[in-house]
């Protein structure tokens, strides 16, 4: 058998370029991610080690001491950052313990330190007790622009003079245009990327809704009134409007503030929907002060009292307003329609000379399911008794002056009092029986022994025996109105 002795040329390779370079490359990834799990094992080794001497921490020993492992610092912070209610062991991050970890100048800090501590800051902001003295450092670290490197580093170092503060939030606030969205000053500022759940996006969240509201046209902001109402906690019935705000003051009450300071300086008169708005968020400011309902709402906050009678007579017009609305009603259509502009006159007359100190409705059944839901429930303010719809309801004024005066709808007789028992009993009842409003002491003869009884006929305001000079006549109360 013969041998081929030739000598043939190489051939040549299979294997492409590219296909080398990207040999190369998977290499050099996997040597970075077994070194990056590699150090993802020592770290948390070096973690659960820590956690195991702060647990193990005798009475009496000292925080350094116990902390003294390789990258202390590095460790504590990540501590911080995931640390919750239950980490008892952890003690709270207090100026002792942030200097501890942090030094005295942030300035010295590493890029990595400075990321971390700011990190920290915004997750848990004013809950933690050295909260002022890490915003003072965090503002020494990025005071460096030259150590600047990346996008984050460098739009914290822009805006270091306004983010890292205690009041922080606010200040973001009053400086964003009007139509910027809360999205968008996340994404200018750089905390796009900061946890939903962090105190200080809590915080200033509710600090862009506060100054959208206080920005808003007198009795308008109807959008952003809602937002206060939005189920924050669904399962918990928790709304926007009960989360805790500032101080003891919760979201509710903050928002009252600003519509009563408001109100106030254009005059006390609340405008659009706004007094509608004073259940909604709250409560009645006329509410006993000494109760827990006034405190919260109200007393938190800790209005003039021409603030709180600002917000009461907003909430007293507008219980006029109802019974008004059933006035009318009860008169349309009937040949004495026309007896109710002057009617309605009187009533608005005496509350806009603040002759009325409180009202309370007593309304028929369809009266009482017209009205909105968070204005049933105040008692002091709304009762029902059992005539059959088509009887009148009634106004309940108490005055000043010892004045008690009551008013109904249809053809019902004003009834004035001079510190009278019977009238007072009904602001201490939430049933009646219609006939209580009609007969024994509210009776016409009964009436007419002790104070007025006056039909709308005539000139039954102005007139000789008109209800003004009666007034004057019987109760020596003289009132311009």
């Amino acid at each position: 058998m013969a041998l081929d002795l030739r000598i043939h040329p190489n051939r040549e390779s299979r294997i492409g370029v590219h296909m080398i370079q990207e040999g190369f490359k998977r290499l050099s990834e996997l040597k970075v991610d077994m070194s990056l799990a590699s150090s993802s094992a020592q770290n948390q080794n070096q973690l659960e080690q820590l956690i195991g001497k702060l647990k193990k921490r005798k009475e009496g020993e000292g925080f350094d001491e116990v902390t003294d492992v390789v990258g202390r610092e590095r460790l504590l912070l990540h501590l911080y950052l995931l640390k919750t209610d239950k980490d008892n062991w952890l003690p709270e991050f207090s100026k002792e313990i942030a200097v501890s970890v942090l030094g005295t100048d942030g300035s010295k800090w590493s890029p990595h330190r400075r990321g971390a501590a700011g990190r920290l800051f915004f997750t848990h902001f004013t809950n933690l007790p050295a909260c002022a003295y890490l915003a003072e450092r965090l503002q020494e670290a990025y005071g460096r622009e030259a150590t600047c490197n990346t996008e984050i580093d460098k739009t914290w170092h822009n805006n270091s003079a306004i983010l890292f503060k205690i009041d922080a939030p606010r200040r973001i606030a009053a400086s964003i245009g009007d139509e910027e969205t809360a999205s968008d000053t996340q994404q200018r500022l750089g905390l796009k990327d900061i946890a939903s759940t962090s105190v200080f996006l809590k915080r200033l969240n509710e600090e862009l809704l506060l100054s959208k509201l206080d920005s808003a046209p007198l009795g308008g902001g109807t959008e952003i009134l809602q937002e206060f109402l939005v189920f924050v906690d669904p399962e918990q019935k928790i709304r926007r409007k009960d989360l805790e705000y500032d101080g003891g003051v919760c979201m509710g009450a903050a928002a009252l503030r600003i519509l009563t300071k408001r109100s106030l300086k254009e005059g006390g008169n609340w405008e659009g929907d706004w007094p509608e708005w004073i259940l909604k968020l709250g409560c009645d400011p006329s509410l006993p002060q000494n109760s827990a309902e006034f405190n919260r709402w109200w007393g938190s906050w800790q209005p003039t009292r021409e603030e709180l009678l600002c917000a009461q007579r907003a909430l007293n017009k507008k219980t006029l307003e109802y019974f008004l609305k059933f006035l009318d009603e009860s008169l349309r259509g009937t040949p004495d329609y026309h007896m109710y502009e002057r009617r309605a006159w009187f009533l608005n007359r005496l509350e806009e000379t603040k002759k009325i100190n409180r009202f309370r409705l007593i309304l028929n059944q369809d009266a009482y399911n017209s009205l909105p839901s968070e204005f049933r429930r105040q008692s002091h303010r709304v009762a029902r008794h059992d005539g059959a719809p088509t009887q009148a309801s009634v106004i309940v004024m108490e005055c000043i002056d010892d004045v008690w005066i009551f008013e109904g709808t249809h053809s019902y007789a004003i009834r004035a009092f001079l510190k009278n028992p019977p009238a007072k009993i009904y602001f201490e009842q939430n049933t009646f029986r219609f006939a209580s409003l009609t007969q024994g002491e509210m009776h016409r003869t009964r009436v007419l022994e002790t104070g007025i009884y006056k039909v709308h006929m005539g000139d039954w305001l102005y007139g000789n025996t008109g209800f003004i000079r009666l007034l004057r006549a019987l109760f020596r109360v003289e009132w311009n109105i």
